[in-house]
């Protein structure tokens, strides 16, 4: 009880809770975390935590809180249950304290430190930015996650709740694109003054470029489902929803995203050796899908032809990368301070006679140029050390034949995340969240129980073939 209330303090003290959250949630919230961690499967919170992500910064457009929020509830309790080892944590082997863990202790506390140097503790979007997307949840979610999805059973839960996630994202897109907003839940999606991007198909988060981001890890989740089931109508199943959200990839009108999930699956087609094989089918697939949408969707064809136009967002990011890379100069070693990189660009803006100047006031469109104006060389090189420790570790050597799969749907993940990430801020907590337990998960092979009967699928892919699969993406 002691553990809940200091938890939901320290969610009090970072989020304003004592003037935006009544007492009476306050309580509920603790009564929620300490049964949750008593009694709850710790792959049943986490993975139910990031299904409930998609809905973070809009729940109150749900009449719901602002700060004690369902995802971070789940969170927190699956992180403390295991932490702790109570309830059905309690048989659970400790956790390993490896150097991986060390780096993301180190990066966070940079920026930590950052935060409190420039006072931008008061600001909302800059702590609940560095708490849900840049360390704290997703560095903990991978700490644990080798020990809550070691096994099968538990990573079958994790693959469930993506499809469902997949089923519902995907049916949502195409009923946003054909206007049937009756369909639609919650239907703040279908109000044009909530979020951005509205016209185009964006989910619950509200956002293009999250929900694609989103359809195409559910898109791999579907792949991974169809190798790992056994039953040919599940098998089916599985593949009509991986084709359905790549649709609903195309229906987002994102260049980012459609560039980042054609690079991925090109990335994991050739790099893995018995995948090589669906080159060409995957070629003719992904042409069929792109051609049988732009027939059937009524003015997807026109959308994505204006889109392909627009060139006011090249624009808006060749002067943020420049505005960018002109403070990172200015500032090296600490940067400008932990969210600060907004209030702080305008100066640095510089006509081009190659292209108008516009973007002043659009923000930082490059992830990674944002946490090095912000942190400097430093605080970016620890993030970036921590992530290629954490990433890289999840992909290097061998790994049980019930991981492989996951280990190769990583691959692309990373590669669609990190490909739009060059071109937008991805301030989004889904997509991260899951792709820091994805590589939890991979990173989890030593001690992973699982059945290499059961790993090899009626899905075309053999035992020797399962054995040379991770080995490539290594």
């Amino acid at each position: 009880m002691l553990i809940a209330a200091g938890v939901a303090y320290v969610l009090g003290i970072f989020g304003g809770l004592g003037s935006l959250e009544s007492p009476a949630l306050v309580v509920v919230a603790v009564i929620a975390l300490v049964h949750m961690i008593r009694f709850a499967d710790p792959a049943w919170l986490i993975s139910l935590g990031i299904v409930a992500s998609m809905f973070s910064g809009h729940w109150v457009d749900l009449g719901l809180s602002t700060t004690i929020v369902p995802d971070r509830v789940l969170i927190v309790a699956g992180v403390a249950a295991v932490l702790l080892r109570l309830g059905p944590s309690r048989d659970r082997p400790p956790l390993e304290l490896r150097p991986v863990h060390l780096a993301l202790a180190a990066a966070f506390t940079f920026a930590l430190v950052s935060m409190f140097a420039v006072q931008t503790t008061g600001n909302r979007a800059a702590v609940f930015g560095l708490i849900d997307q840049f360390g704290l949840f997703p560095f903990l979610v991978f700490a644990i996650a080798p020990t809550v999805f070691r096994t099968e059973k538990a990573r079958r839960i994790l693959l469930g709740t993506l499809i469902a996630s997949g089923a519902y994202l995907s049916l949502t897109a195409l009923f946003e694109k054909l206007k049937l907003n009756g369909l639609i839940w919650p239907d703040y999606i279908t109000n044009p003054w909530i979020g951005l991007h509205f016209g185009r198909s964006r989910g619950p988060f509200a956002e293009a470029v999250a929900n694609g981001l989103a359809l195409y890890a559910c898109a791999v989740a579907a792949g991974i489902a169809f190798v790992m089931w056994r039953r040919p109508a599940h098998k089916a199943f599985a593949a009509a929803l991986c084709a359905l959200c790549l649709v609903g990839v195309e229906l987002t009108v994102t260049r980012a995203v459609w560039l980042g999930a054609i690079v991925a699956t090109a990335m994991v087609i050739v790099v893995a050796r018995p995948l090589r094989r669906f080159i060409v089918p995957a070629v003719a697939g992904g042409v069929c899908i792109v051609l049988a949408a732009f027939a059937l969707i009524p003015g997807l064809a026109t959308q994505a032809h204006d889109r392909q136009k627009d060139q006011s967002p090249v624009w808006e990011r060749r002067n943020s990368n420049a505005a960018a890379l002109r403070m990172i100069a200015d500032r090296p070693l600490v940067g400008v301070g932990w969210y600060r990189h907004n209030e702080s660009a305008e100066p640095f803006f510089r006509m081009n006679p190659g292209f108008p100047l516009s973007g002043e006031r659009a923000g930082m469109h490059n992830v990674f140029l944002t946490y090095a104006v912000d942190l400097g060389l430093v605080g970016f090189g620890l993030w970036l050390l921590a992530a290629a420790l954490a990433f890289g570790g999840a992909m290097r050597g061998r790994a049980p034949p019930g991981l492989r799969p996951w280990r190769i749907g990583l691959g692309a993940v990373v590669a669609c995340y990190i490909v739009s990430g060059v071109a937008g801020p991805l301030e989004y907590v889904y997509p991260t969240l899951l792709a820091w337990t994805w590589a939890g998960v991979a990173y989890g092979r030593r001690g992973a129980d699982v059945s290499e009967a059961q790993a090899v699928s009626a899905g075309g892919l053999g035992r020797d073939d399962l054995e040379r699969l991770p080995g490539k993406l290594a």
